[in-house]
This record gives C-alpha cells, sequence and structure tokens, in this order.
C-alpha cells in the first residue's frame, strides 16, 4: 500500500524523522486493515450523505437493504409484474384459504365467475316435456348435467309447466339422495285444464342429479325448463 502521509523531514535528526514516517505509516496501514473488516457500530451515527449497499439483495434478518431491492419487490403499479412474488397468489379456487398472501386480479375474477347464479339465458324450448318423465309415483333420478354441467353447482332453478284434467295431479322435484318428504319442492293443479306455471328451486348432488315424482297418471302437459343455478361459495 503506498503511503497516504508526506514524508517528514527534520533536518537535525533525520533519524526520527525516518522513525516517524515508519510508525505512522503503519498506523494508517492498520486503520485501513481494520475498517475492511467487519464492524460493530454503537450508538448513533450520523451520514452525512446516503451510503451506498451492495446491489445483491438481503438474504438474512437484520441486513440493510437499498431503494431498487424496495422499488423491484414492493412498489405496486401498473409497470411491475408481481404475479411472481412470494407473498402473491393466483389460484382461481382460493382452495388454500392463505390469509398471508393477496390474490392476483385473474384469480379474483375467475374465483368470483364461478360463484353466485348462474343464469342460464333464453332457451328455445322445454329441456323435458311429458314423454321425458315416468310418472308412477315413485322416485326418480333426473340428470341435469348435460345442462349445468358444473361440479360446483349446489342448486338448480326450474320452470315447471303442467296441465292435467284432474285437480291435485302433482310433480315434485328434491335433492337426488334424500329420502324424506319434509324438503322438496313441486306443485299440484288446483284446477282441471288449467296450465299452472312456476319456478322451482332444488339442491343437485355433486352430479348435478335431482329426483323427480309425478302422479301415477298420464299428465296432458308437462314442461320443465333449466333457467339458471348457484354455485357454491
Amino acid at each position: 500500500m503506498e503511503s497516504i502521509l508526506p514524508q517528514i523531514s527534520i533536518a537535525s535528526n533525520p533519524e526520527l524523522a525516518g522513525q516517524l514516517n515508519d510508525y505512522l505509516q503503519r498506523f494508517y496501514t492498520d486503520i485501513y486493515n481494520l475498517l475492511a473488516e467487519t464492524q460493530t457500530l454503537e450508538g448513533v451515527k450520523t451520514f452525512g450523505s446516503f451510503p451506498v449497499t451492495p446491489s445483491s439483495a438481503p438474504s438474512s434478518d437484520y441486513q440493510v437493504t437499498n431503494k431498487k431491492y424496495v422499488v423491484d419487490n414492493f412498489t405496486i403499479n401498473t409497470a411491475i409484474d408481481i404475479s411472481g412474488k412470494s407473498w402473491v397468489i393466483d389460484e382461481d379456487t382460493m382452495a388454500s384459504d392463505d390469509a398471508g398472501k393477496v390474490p392476483t386480479q385473474q384469480s379474483v375474477k375467475a374465483y368470483a365467475n364461478q360463484i353466485g347464479y348462474v343464469d342460464r339465458g333464453d332457451p328455445s324450448a322445454w329441456d323435458w316435456e311429458v314423454g321425458d318423465f315416468t310418472t308412477d309415483g315413485t322416485w326418480r333420478d333426473l340428470d341435469c348435467s348435460p345442462i349445468v354441467n358444473n361440479s360446483n353447482a349446489i342448486a338448480i332453478r326450474f320452470v315447471l309447466y303442467l296441465l292435467d284434467d284432474a285437480v291435485t295431479s302433482a310433480f315434485l322435484l328434491r335433492k337426488n339422495g334424500n329420502s324424506n318428504l319434509n324438503v322438496f319442492d313441486g306443485r299440484y293443479t288446483q284446477v282441471a285444464n288449467v296450465p299452472l306455471i312456476a319456478n322451482l328451486i332444488v339442491a343437485c348432488d355433486g352430479n348435478q342429479v335431482v329426483e323427480y315424482w309425478g302422479s301415477n297418471l298420464a299428465f296432458t302437459t308437462l314442461g320443465l325448463t333449466v333457467a339458471g343455478w348457484w354455485l357454491k361459495i
């Protein structure tokens, strides 16, 4: 290392001057080497200007960081893609239920589209007519999966059109697998040869199957249409 001090010249004692220069050189060399090692500072220290930290990211607790690291990892704006950050989750089903992460916009939208009521639209015809049912006073399966086709469906809304030449002719719906008559939806004809139109809401199983029951007779007209369905939250 080159000397960082000017040479001291004492005309009357050149030997002393050489010794003094040697001592000072060794002193500053020791200081230089000491500062190059890890230092522990105590008390309040004030910097006249901002210190420059290494360009690498902090890797352990209590390491100081820098502006670039903060901007790259924690500044939220449209110019920065945060989807790959450890504190962000991209999960359409929200199945992990993680309280320590924030979801992406895409996953929020995808999840929202999977819950609530789904309006089927404007069907041009009944989905099932009188000839599609076996009405013999027995509960039978009605597979709605070709229409609903969503494993998250928990209930289906039907529109029923019923006409018969007898009073109290019944058409009922219930959740597939139920065995009691305490929970069902359906209608009985109130007046002969007067059509009855009703909205029915029935829970379905995971395969979008419900059960139906019809009085043991041949209905004059029976039409059933899926109007929409609800998806689980």
